[in-house]
């Protein structure tokens, strides 16, 4: 007999505060579904048979919703190498992809405005290994325009938890085992031009590893300060930008930020 499978990942709040969407998968695939917490109910979109949606993230005004699209292969199974961001209106008319172009693309989440689409963007597909994709960068796609552009240049082992402060130039984002840096790359050969650029980086408060602040295309200062041996994981940022919560060292313990460094 089959074992059951239920499982939910990757939730988020709307706008409001009302509803939490999220991806669940059972035995017969894969769905974005929304759950009212007012009303109770739970409802799903209903996707196309050849894709399979996930990773889905309310707009600010709670008007639409962004998503990564996956194909199916014919033959069974997904390609990633293939994926794009969407849109929708949040009663699902109106759907789109707004990205083209090879590569995994995860997290999409949108801008303030509403005029943006922040994402991670994967250069390699792994044929092994744990993780199915490798060499992640920040992307942007401008909905007004259309224009895709690359923010960051550090070719990530994994990221995630990206997001917009509500200037909608700065953003925020989690980066695991950088690559590359302003053209070094972090190999055993040239690790000493690589670590002389991540040491020019400290006196400046900045840094590519872990919690990262960007402003476009350029490091910012971090303003965060957390106590030694705590590497801060899975930034959560709220709508204002005045409340920062982080995991603590991959420790599965999530502490709410303090300035006086009384985080709880």
């Amino acid at each position: 007999m089959l074992e059951e499978k239920d499982t939910i990942s990757n939730l988020s709040f709307s706008h409001d505060g009302k509803k939490v969407v999220f991806d669940r998968c059972q035995n017969d695939g894969c769905q974005i579904q929304v759950y009212d917490l007012e009303t109770g109910e739970l409802a799903a979109y209903q996707s196309p048979k050849n894709e399979r949606w996930t990773m889905g993230k309310y707009s600010y005004d709670g008007k639409r919703i962004t998503f990564s699209v996956i194909p199916k292969k014919p033959l069974g199974g997904i390609d990633l190498g293939e994926m794009q961001i969407a849109v929708m209106d949040a009663d699902g008319k109106n759907y789109k992809k707004v990205t083209t172009g090879p590569g995994a693309k995860l997290y999409p989440t949108f801008s303030h405005n509403g005029k943006k689409i922040l994402y991670a963007r994967a250069k390699r597909i792994r044929e092994q290994g744990q993780a199915p994709a490798a060499q992640y960068d920040a992307w942007e796609i401008n909905l007004v325009t259309g224009v895709q552009e690359q923010l960051t240049f550090c070719e990530y082992y994994y990221m995630s938890n990206l997001t917009y402060f509500p200037d909608d130039e700065r953003f925020i984002y989690y980066g695991e085992m950088p690559s590359s840096y302003k053209g070094e790359e972090a190999s055993f050969l040239k690790e000493s031009a690589f670590k002389k650029k991540m040491d020019e980086l400290i006196p400046q408060g900045k840094s590519i590893y872990g919690l990262v602040i960007m402003k476009g295309k350029e490091l910012f200062p971090n303003p965060y300060h957390f106590p030694p041996k705590t590497s801060p994981h899975k930034p959560l940022l709220s709508k204002d930008g005045s409340v920062l919560i982080y995991e603590k060292s991959e420790s599965g313990k999530f502490y709410l930020y303090s300035a006086d460094g009384n985080h709880r």
